[in-house]
């Protein structure tokens, strides 16, 4: 580990939609990490939101930014963001709400984070699953992979949708500075083509991903493929007016793998 990066700072962003239960229950091994978590209420039912100020006044380190509508996950992440950089924090840690990552791989990730020279890097989870994914959902992942290699140059996109990664701040606010960024589902994916177009190192790492038994998901086939559909379309069609820089970096990964 260098020196520098002991200096690093970072916080758990939990983006949360009527998943106050599951979150509830996993709330202490968030805490025993030693680092803060950003929990953003995207528009949550008064159910939901009792439970989320409950969480959020069970600890000092625990911050509730919280929403009065939906707005969307894209939107939600923003707000973390800016929180996080408003508070000087350099590496946020996204984790999804709805229980299906294992929390027994943070270590590895801060750890290979910690391990960098620099900031310009984000640490990308690829899923190990078991028996319980659908198979809808692996499917869908193959097709938003290709597409993001197809956009970056870069043939070893191992994940794209995965919710579960490490951004650094600063270069994700710069991204977020553009006003056609997605607000909702597909922001996972186009984060990922935007790191890779400016340049920051990506590492992936997997996490065992589960779907819980009680669980339950946002994530609806038909209107989600057709919205990240229309946003692979938008990044291919603005991939041709930004080749130059794009091909500059998928150039210098080859070199400098």
């Amino acid at each position: 580990m260098n020196s520098a990066s002991d200096a690093w700072t970072y916080c758990f962003l939990i983006p949360v939609y009527n998943h106050a239960a599951l979150l509830e229950h996993t709330i202490p091994r968030f805490l025993s990490f030693g680092i803060p978590l950003i929990i953003v209420d995207d528009g949550s039912n008064e159910e939901n939101k009792a439970i989320l100020k409950r969480i959020a006044g069970s600890s000092p380190d625990i911050v509730l930014i919280s929403n009065s509508k939906n707005n969307g996950k894209g939107v939600a992440i923003k707000q973390g963001i800016a929180y996080c950089k408003q508070h000087a924090i350099d590496f946020a840690f996204q984790v999804d709400a709805d229980n299906q990552h294992s929390l027994a791989a943070v270590p590895a990730f801060m750890g290979r984070s910690r391990a960098q020279k620099n900031k310009k890097h984000s640490i990308i989870g690829y899923p190990i699953y078991d028996s319980t994914v659908p198979s809808i959902r692996k499917d869908g992942r193959k097709v938003s992979n290709f597409f993001v290699s197809v956009t970056t140059l870069t043939p070893n996109v191992r994940d794209s949708l995965c919710g579960f990664r490490i951004y650094p701040v600063a270069e994700t606010w710069r991204i977020y500075r553009n006003p056609f960024i997605s607000k909702r589902m597909p922001i996972d994916m186009e984060l990922l083509t935007r790191l890779y177009w400016r340049g920051v190192s990506i590492i992936y790492l997997p996490v065992d991903v589960t779907y819980p038994e009680n669980g339950s998901s946002h994530y609806k086939a038909f209107r989600d493929t057709v919205i990240l559909s229309a946003k692979h379309a938008f990044l291919c069609c603005e991939m041709f007016f930004r080749f130059p820089v794009i091909f500059f970096y998928a150039l210098k990964r080859r070199l400098h793998p």
